[in-house]
């Protein structure tokens, strides 16, 4: 995964955005953070900033079915993540047809970030590769 330098989070909550925001700014003050709060203002956000992240509250991506399709295209290399109050088969369902690239719960949105600003660790190759320190450190 690449590094991420910048945001883009759409929020209908005002409180919640801003935990958001913050949560962010706090794990990685180097981020940029673009906050909107109206699909309206999606398109052409995403088009002027180039997010490598996008949060968009589900409620408001759900307002016009080709917002998150409309938003990929205006930011391809984006990762397009909706939020939720409930995971439930349903949003799952709704996040896939909207084009989204996940799906995660508003009450666990701070582990979903601590875990997506962590940097990637290196792991031992399935089938036992051989250590090339040969274990020793």
């Amino acid at each position: 995964m690449k590094k991420i330098r910048k945001v883009l989070v759409m929020e209908s909550n005002a409180p919640i955005g801003e935990k958001i925001a913050s949560l962010f700014l706090r794990l990685a003050p180097e981020i940029e953070i673009t906050r909107i709060t109206s699909p309206l203002d999606l398109v052409e956000t995403a088009r002027r900033i180039l997010p490598d992240v996008m949060l968009l509250d589900i409620r408001l991506a759900n307002t016009r079915e080709q917002l998150v399709r409309l938003a990929k295209n205006a930011s391809p290399r984006s990762s397009i993540v909706l939020t939720a109050n409930d995971t439930g088969e349903q949003y799952v369902r709704r996040a896939e047809f909207l084009g989204a690239d996940g799906l995660v719960a508003k009450n666990t949105l701070a582990t979903f970030i601590t875990d997506l600003l962590k940097p990637l660790k290196r792991q031992p190759v399935a089938g036992g590769a051989p250590d090339p320190d040969g274990g020793k450190k």
